[in-house]
C-alpha cells in the first residue's frame, strides 16, 4: 500500500520509504534499546537494595512497598502531559533532557537518610522517567513500517530484561562491596551518559533530503482518542503485563531473600536470571508476529493471535509460590516474565499500528498511565499481602487472575487494527 508524492513513496502511515530503508534507523533503534535498558537499570537497583534498606531504616514490608511506589506516583501522573510534550518539541530534545534529570535523581537517592527522603527522590525519578514509554509509539510510527514494528519492539524491549539483571547483578555486587549510596550515584552517572549519547547522535529528522511523506494530521484531540476502544483494549492489558512486571521488579529479589534465605548477592543474580527469559520472549513473539503477517494475515490477526498468549502464559508465576525449589521457581518465573513483558512490547506495535503520526505521543501516554498505574498497585499490594500473610501465595496469585483479565481485553475488546482517523 504506497503512494508516489514526487519520487517517494510511503508506506502508508506517515512514513517514508527511503526513510525506512536507511542504515540510520538502525543506529536509532540501538538508542532506544539503550534507553530502555539504563531506565530498568534504575528501577530495579531500588528492589535489590530494599531488604538492606528496609532494615537500616527499621521500615515494615508494607511501608517499603509504599515507597517502591512512589516513583510510579507522579510518573503515571505525567504520561498523558509527557506525550503532549514529544508530539510538539520532539523525541531528541524530550529525551535528552529526561535522562540528564533522572540521572541526577537517582544519584541523589544516595543521599536519602529517611523512608520520606527515600520516597522523595524516588518521586523526582518518576517525574525524569515519565517521557520514556509515550515516546516509543511515535519513534515506531516514525522509523519502521508495520511488518516491521512488532520485531523491532521486540528488540527495543530487550533493553528490559537487559537492564533488569544488569541492574540486579551489578547493584547486587555494589552493594556488597561499597555499600547502596555508592551504587545509586554509579547508576545515575550511567544514565546521564547515555542522554549525551542521545543528544550528540539522534536527531528528529535526517540530514539525507527524507522528509516524511505528507500525511492528513489527526485533530481529534485527547476526548476522540478516549473514545476509541482499542485503545482501551491495549490499555488495559498493558495494565496487566505492568502489574506482574513490577511486582517482579520490586518485590523479586525479597522473594528469593525470604522463601529461599538467599543472600543479597544470590538473589540480585536470580532475578536478572529470571529477567533474562525476556531476550528470547520478546523478539520471539514480535517475529511471530510479523511471520502471521507476512502470511497474509490481516494486521488484527497478527496482533490478537499472539497478544492472548502472552497473557494466559503469564500466569505461570503462581507455581513459584507452592515450590520449594529455587531452579524450578526461577524457570516458572522467568516464564512468567518473558511472556507477559512480551505481551506488553505487542501492546506498544499495536498502539504504533492505530496512533496517528501527529498524536502518537499522547497514545502512548494513555497506555503507559496504565502501566504506572500497574507500577503504584502491585508494589503496595504485594507488600500488604506480604506483611499480612508472611508468603508470596496471594501476591503471585493476584497478579495471575489480572493477567487473566489482560487476555480478555486483547480476545474480546480489541477490533479491528488500524489507524485512528479524526
Amino acid at each position: 500500500m504506497a503512494n508516489a508524492v514526487g519520487s517517494k513513496a510511503s508506506s502508508g502511515d506517515g512514513v517514508d520509504v527511503q526513510e525506512q530503508r536507511s542504515g540510520y534507523r538502525y543506529w536509532v533503534l540501538v538508542l532506544a534499546f539503550l534507553g530502555i535498558m539504563v531506565t530498568f537499570i534504575d528501577r530495579v537497583n531500588l528492589s535489590v537494595a530494599a531488604p538492606l534498606i528496609t532494615k537500616q531504616m527499621h521500615m515494615s514490608h508494607a511501608e517499603m512497598g509504599v515507597v517502591l511506589s512512589t516513583f510510579f506516583w507522579s510518573y503515571t501522573i505525567l504520561q498523558i502531559p509527557s506525550g503532549y510534550l514529544i508530539d510538539r518539541l520532539g523525541i531528541r530534545k524530550t529525551f535528552t533532557g529526561m535522562f540528564w534529570f533522572w540521572g541526577i535523581f537517582s544519584a541523589l537517592t544516595a543521599a536519602a537518610g529517611t523512608p520520606f527522603g527515600l520516597g522523595l527522590v524516588r518521586g523526582g525519578l518518576g517525574v525524569a522517567e515519565s517521557p520514556m514509554y509515550p515516546g516509543l509509539i511515535p519513534f515506531l510510527k516514525r522509523w519502521f513500517h508495520e511488518r516491521e514494528r512488532a520485531l523491532m519492539m521486540g528488540i527495543i524491549g530487550m533493553g528490559l530484561p537487559v537492564g533488569s539483571f544488569v541492574g540486579a547483578a551489578l547493584s547486587g555486587a555494589l552493594i556488597a562491596a561499597y555499600g547502596w549510596r555508592l551504587m545509586f550515584i554509579v547508576t545515575g552517572i550511567l544514565s546521564a551518559l547515555v542522554g549525551i549519547l542521545w543528544w550528540v547522535t539522534y536527531r528528529d529528522k535526517q540530514k539525507a533530503g527524507n522528509p516524511k511523506a505528507p500525511s492528513t494530521p489527526f485533530s481529534g484531540g485527547m476526548r476522540r482518542l478516549l473514545q476509541e476502544r482499542n485503545v482501551w483494549a491495549l490499555t488495559i492489558g498493558y495494565f496487566g503485563s505492568n502489574y506482574s512486571l513490577y511486582l517482579f521488579l520490586t518485590w523479586l529479589p525479597t522473594y528469593f531473600v525470604l522463601h529461599f534465605h538467599f543472600s543479597i548477592l544470590k538473589s540480585g543474580i536470580f532475578t536478572g536470571l529470571v529477567f533474562l527469559a525476556g531476550l528470547v520472549g520478546k523478539p520471539f513473539v514480535g517475529w511471530i508476529s510479523g511471520r502471521i503477517l507476512a502470511k497474509g494475515y490481516s494486521l488484527t490477526a497478527a496482533r490478537k493471535w499472539v497478544l492472548v498468549p502472552t497473557a494466559v502464559l503469564g500466569t505461570s508465576m503462581v507455581l513459584a509460590a507452592i515450590i520449594h525449589n529455587a531452579v524450578l521457581a526461577a524457570i516458572f518465573l522467568a516464564i512468567a516474565e518473558a511472556f507477559s513483558t512480551a505481551g506488553g512490547s505487542m501492546c506498544w506495535a499495536t498502539g504504533a499500528d492505530i496512533a496517528p503520526l501527529n498524536a502518537a505521543g499522547q497514545v502512548g501516554g494513555i497506555m503507559n498511565t496504565a502501566a504506572g498505574l500497574g507500577g503504584i498497585v502491585a508494589p503496595i499490594v504485594t507488600g500488604i499481602l506480604l506483611t499480612m500473610t508472611h508468603s508470596f501465595m496471594g501476591p503471585l496469585l493476584v497478579a495471575a487472575v489480572i493477567q487473566v483479565g489482560a487476555g480478555l481485553s486483547y480476545g474480546l475488546l480489541l477490533g479491528r487494527v488500524q489507524t485512528i482517523t479524526a
